[in-house]
């Protein structure tokens, strides 16, 4: 089975305790139509984030309320994102632009390649289409981390911005990383973040670790601003095409 996908990078790290909340059909209508390929067993992948408009349940004054995702305070949906994700996702770089998700974290080939490292406090939104689950979305908050890759060999392991790095210091690959914000942001968290290092080395990667650490520190603070996101979505096997934008690289 292929399943037409979208795009991205990224690593999240923050805490925020969480339920599940149907799609609405004007939500599903926003992944629609895709970009990338996907291989079986690929499971969930990273999505170009989506603004989150789901119903979830909180505790209000000691009782169960439901809330729009988007009314949360800080501290609300800092708490609501119980689950951890800890996973790196493969994209091989097609000659047209588009992104072949792979189900393994090794390169088959030389080539142009994208690595998805996603460290994720997260809650599940079922997508739900006239009453059928067709698929479910990763929803919360935190940074990503897009790794763009030219490999000169085959077999290369990609597992990790460390591996990365090892491989990049034997040569054996060249590229480029960067951190973006996703669904946090502050005049202070935008100045932390390093925006494209141009090559991938212990420099880079030191910049780039050091970067998500201090936005991280910073989630708590009165002037962060927290918008949750839809960024990871898996679409099961009776559903074809999906609509959330690539990545861009």
């Amino acid at each position: 089975m292929k399943l037409k996908i979208i795009s991205g990078i990224l690593i999240l790290i923050v805490s925020v305790s969480g339920c599940t909340s149907n799609m609405t059909n004007q939500k599903v209508d926003l992944i629609r139509a895709g970009a990338i390929e996907q291989e079986k067993g690929a499971g969930f992948v990273p999505i170009e984030p989506i603004i989150a408009k789901s119903e979830v349940e909180v505790v209000r004054n000691g009782e169960i309320v439901k809330v729009d995702i988007r009314l949360l305070t800080n501290e609300e949906a800092l708490n609501y994102f119980a689950d951890t994700w800890s996973k790196v996702t493969i994209a091989k770089v097609n000659s047209n632009g588009s992104l072949q998700y792979l189900a393994g974290t090794a390169t088959a080939e030389t080539g142009k390649y994208a690595a998805i490292m996603d460290f994720t406090k997260y809650a599940i939104d079922d997508i739900v289409e006239n009453g059928k689950e067709i698929g479910r979305f990763r929803t919360g908050v935190g940074l990503r981390l897009i790794a763009n890759i030219t490999t000169k060999k085959k077999s290369i392991d990609l597992n990790g911005v460390l591996k990365i790095g090892v491989a990049a210091s034997k040569e054996e690959l060249t590229g480029s990383l960067e951190v973006r914000a996703i669904g946090v942001t502050s005049n202070e968290i935008d100045a932390l973040l390093p925006g494209i290092l141009p090559t991938i080395g212990e420099s880079s990667i030191q910049n780039a670790l050091e970067a998500m650490a201090a936005v991280k520190a910073k989630l708590r603070e009165s002037d962060t601003v927290i918008k949750p996101r839809h960024f990871a979505i898996e679409v099961y096997e009776s559903v074809q095409q999906s609509e959330a934008k690539a990545v861009s690289l």
